[in-house]
């Protein structure tokens, strides 16, 4: 036992010599984490001597507590969604609700769908007015119910893509307040099947900005009140309008009733709206009813049958009987545009003298004969009866623009003699037509209007031939000889009034044309291109023309033309592009003042930048100069727009004391003018002068007064005559 003693306190004094040794220093402790404190929980650190290593007791950190964003008073900003709200810390990123537990809290809801404690809103709105319009859904229900009232006032519109890719909505119930629902608002929503609107009068006063504006378009039901809409459409009385779009896409009815009341149906408002397995009928109360609703015009002509429901098959039943074969609208003062388009019930017209709205009986594939003495037959009006093969047309002055294109069974047609224009394209394609008669009062002929029909075939043993409806030259059949005595000449018929519109247009092989004193008219484009392709259009000889329409000549390679004393009008951009024109002829400056330029490239002066005064003659020997002198008849007060353009080599002008106007850009271009020699005498006579442009020939063109005598002073600016011509007074010499 001693021993053992003795054995202790000789380790009990080793190990305090070795404490001593050892900790001879001061400790330098830093704090260490055992345990990071997070928002709930309390962390742990200890102090350790960075020398020694000796550390302290545990030391318990307290919990961090939770940390939300504050708003500009200090309070906690709640977060949401459509199933609750929440405090968002931004330390954890835990959501935490009111009473301080991880979660969120649900919503409390007031009569607006507002949520009474966080920003959350099921509907947003904009003001419209003195009411709103809905532009934002926050929810998640699949049986959405639109707001009769925000804020005590009404809901009256849905706003664009509202419901858009809308992934839970399955049932839309619209009050009677909303007006209007903007585009796309249910596009995409391809769970929505059900549509529930007050009533049928409420859904009939909604403005649909497109066609997924209506909810009808994805969904396969709708109710009106509380009753399921089967598809028996009865329109109610006193009803004016269909809208836009008002039943697009919703596949299930069978029979639309219109009241006398509808006034007009809109754009694509029953496009896809039609059982397609049904027995279609449409009824009204008489055709005068149908004949008088206004279909609305499409984004293209032929859309606007979209809001016609004859269009997808359905029958016309008028007071109980369907109208079917004979389709007899005499007496009815006016049938509107469409308002027959695609009706494949008939197979015979007869209009009397109705007016006729476009597009009418467009389409209509069974139609087999139409008779009418309206006095204009409209754009479209027949195009696409591929049936028809017999025409009658009595006391008509007018045939429209592809009246009558598409029409591939019409062989013949007898034109009545009170006609007097044809539209372009208006019997385009009737690919059987070979025989027009009559219309011996004809005088204008669109571009194209008897394109693709047998008039242009040529007969046995023919190359080349000229057709004319009318006295009208349309065009040739064949082409242009390239070579012999009178290769590339085109002569028109006498007793022709009138060359249709790009009658030759892009014709190849043409040297010389010449026309006769009969004529009145060269159409829109008539020889647009001519002559580019092989040869030079060398000579035009307008013979009696009175108008040159727009672009008559523009681009084609015309070399030379003789400017007749009957031209009176020149259409825009008539010469436009002619690179190749160098000579233009006038018999003298009074016929080229009687012209209307309607703007600078009506003017041939424009490209060939030079006129020669007289009559052309390929005979003439020595050649024609061009007048650097322009002498304005004694006696005129007025010189047209565009008269003179581009006229660069004129070097002077002289103007009668009368003229008191002159147009817009008349001598525009007229880069070599230095002197205006005007028989007026003073320089406040001349002002007088009401000058378009506000000068002739600007800056480097100068006035000069005339003086019957040398004046005493100042004689460089005063003129006379000097053996013909006209010249300073300082440069005649004196006797």
């Amino acid at each position: 036992m001693k021993k053992f003693r003795m054995i202790l306190l000789i380790v009990l004094a080793f190990t305090l010599v070795f404490a001593l040794c050892a900790c001879s220093h001061e400790h330098q402790f830093t704090t260490k984490v055992d345990k990071e404190a997070t928002c709930t929980e309390a962390g742990v650190s200890h102090d350790e001597c960075s020398l020694c290593r000796e550390r302290t007791e545990d030391k318990e950190i307290p919990p961090l507590g939770h940390d939300f964003q504050k708003d500009e008073d200090g309070k906690d900003v709640w977060s949401f969604d459509a199933s609750g709200h929440w405090h968002q810390c931004l330390r954890c990123g835990n959501k935490i609700d009111k009473t301080g537990e991880i979660g969120q809290t649900a919503h409390t809801l007031n009569s607006d769908f507002e949520c009474t404690e966080c920003s959350y809103a099921k509907f947003e709105y904009e003001k419209s007015g003195e009411d709103y319009i809905l532009t934002k859904y926050n929810g998640s229900e699949t049986d959405v119910v639109i707001p009769e009232k925000y804020s005590g006032k009404t809901v009256v519109g849905i706003g664009e893509g509202v419901f858009s890719l809308n992934n839970f909505i399955q049932t839309i119930t619209i009050p009677a307040g909303v007006k209007s629902i903007g585009r796309d608002a249910f596009s995409g929503a391809s769970k929505l099947a059900t549509v529930k609107a007050a009533s049928l009068d409420a859904w009939l006063d909604i403005t649909f900005a497109n066609y997924a504006a209506n909810p009808m378009h994805v969904a396969n039901e709708i109710y009106f009140g509380q009753s399921k809409f089967e598809g028996a459409l009865n329109v109610p009385t006193g009803k004016t309008t269909i809208n836009e779009y008002a039943f697009y896409g919703f596949g299930s009815l069978t029979s639309v009733t219109i009241p006398d009341s509808v006034k007009s149906i809109g754009y694509r408002a029953f496009e896809g709206a039609f059982k397609q397995s049904a027995a279609l009928t449409v009824n009204v109360n008489s055709l005068e009813t149908w004949c008088a609703i206004e279909f609305s015009k499409g984004k293209t002509d032929m859309d606007k049958c979209s809001a016609n429901p004859l269009s997808p098959g359905a029958t016309l039943v008028v007071d109980g009987t369907p109208v079917t074969e004979r389709l007899d609208l005499a007496g009815i003062g006016k049938v509107g545009a469409y308002a027959f388009f695609g009706y494949d019930k008939i197979t015979s017209v007869t209009c009397g003298a109705a007016e006729l709205g476009e597009y009418a009986f467009a389409n209509c594939t069974k139609l087999q004969i139409a008779q009418t003495s309206a006095d204009i037959i409209s754009t479209g009006l027949f195009k696409g009866c591929t049936a028809l093969d017999s025409v009658t047309l009595e006391n008509t002055t007018s045939v429209g623009t592809s009246a009558f294109e598409g029409c591939e069974k019409l062989a013949s047609v007898a034109l009545p003699d009170t006609l007097k224009t044809i539209g372009e394209k208006a019997f385009e394609g009737c690919s059987a037509l070979a025989t027009v008669s009559g219309a011996t009062a004809l005088d204008r002929v669109g571009e194209s209007a008897f394109y693709n029909t047998k008039l242009f075939e040529l007969a046995s043993g023919e190359t080349v031939g000229q057709v004319y409806v009318g006295k009208v030259f349309v065009g040739l059949k064949g082409k242009m000889a390239s070579s012999g005595a009178d290769a590339g000449v085109l002569e028109i018929e006498d007793g022709t009034v009138s060359i249709a519109d790009g009658a030759l247009a892009n014709a190849a092989n043409l040297k010389s044309v010449k026309l006769p004193s009969t004529l009145k008219y060269i159409g829109k484009n008539a020889m647009k291109y001519t002559g580019i392709i092989s040869s030079k259009l060398e000579n035009i000889d307008l013979g009696g023309t009175t108008e040159i329409a727009e672009g008559a000549f523009s681009g084609s390679a015309l070399v030379r033309i003789q400017l007749t004393s009957t031209l009176q009008k020149i259409g825009a951009n008539a010469f436009e592009g002619c690179s190749s024109l160098k000579e233009v002829y006038v018999s003298d400056i009074n016929a080229l003042l009687g012209i209307e330029f309607s703007n600078a490239q009506a003017n041939p002066l424009s490209l060939s930048k030079a006129l020669y005064l007289g009559m052309y003659d390929p005979s003439a020997t020595p050649k024609p100069t061009a007048t650097t002198l322009i002498a304005i008849p004694d006696g005129t007060t007025e010189i047209g727009a565009y008269t003179f353009s581009g006229l660069s080599n004129v070097a002077s002008v002289v103007l009668p004391a009368e003229v008191k106007t002159i147009g817009k850009s008349a001598f525009e271009g007229c880069s070599a003018l230095r002197n205006v020699y005007y028989k007026g005498t003073t320089e406040e006579q001349y002002k007088t002068i009401q000058i378009a442009d506000g000068s002739i020939g600007g800056a480097s063109a100068k006035v000069y007064y005339f003086s019957a005598e040398r004046p005493e002073t100042a004689a460089s600016a005063f003129w006379n005559y000097y053996e013909g011509a006209p010249t300073r007074w300082d440069n005649i010499p004196k006797e």
